[in-house]
C-alpha cells in the first residue's frame, strides 16, 4: 500500500491540484488523483489482504455477490416458487444454518424425523 500511496503523490505532484474554489470536471486527473489518495489513506489500515487471507477470510465480494445474483433469479423465476406460499424464506433458512457455523444444521439433520441415525 505505501508503494500504491507514493506513486500517487508523485503522480499529484505531476498533474498539481484542483485550486480551492474551482469547480472541476468528475474526470478531471487532478481531482481522481487527490480523491484516490484521500481514500487510499483514511482506508490503509483495512486493506490488509494478505493478514486477511491468513486469518480465511474473503478479500472480495465475490461469494456474497454471487449468492445475491442466484437469489434473484430464483426469486424473479416464476417456476421457481411460484406453487410455494412460503416463498424463498426455507432457503434462507438454509442458508443461513449453513453460515452459522452453530451447528444447527447438524443438530436439525440428526433430530429430524426419519433420520436412520438417531
Amino acid at each position: 500500500m505505501g508503494e500504491v500511496l507514493a506513486e500517487l503523490k508523485e503522480c499529484q505532484v505531476r498533474v498539481g491540484l484542483v485550486p480551492p474554489g474551482e469547480e472541476s470536471n468528475v474526470r478531471d486527473p487532478r481531482r481522481l488523483v487527490a480523491e484516490a489518495l484521500s481514500y487510499l489513506g483514511n482506508n490503509q489500515s483495512r486493506m490488509d489482504a494478505p493478514r486477511y487471507r491468513c486469518a480465511g477470510l474473503p478479500i472480495t465480494s465475490r461469494l456474497v455477490e454471487s449468492l445475491v445474483g442466484e437469489f434473484n433469479a430464483r426469486l424473479k423465476s416464476p417456476q421457481k416458487f411460484g406453487n410455494r406460499p412460503d416463498g424463498p424464506e426455507p432457503i434462507l433458512q438454509l442458508r443461513a444454518a449453513v453460515l452459522s457455523e452453530d451447528h444447527r444444521l447438524e443438530r436439525f439433520c440428526a433430530q429430524r424425523p426419519g433420520c436412520p441415525y438417531r
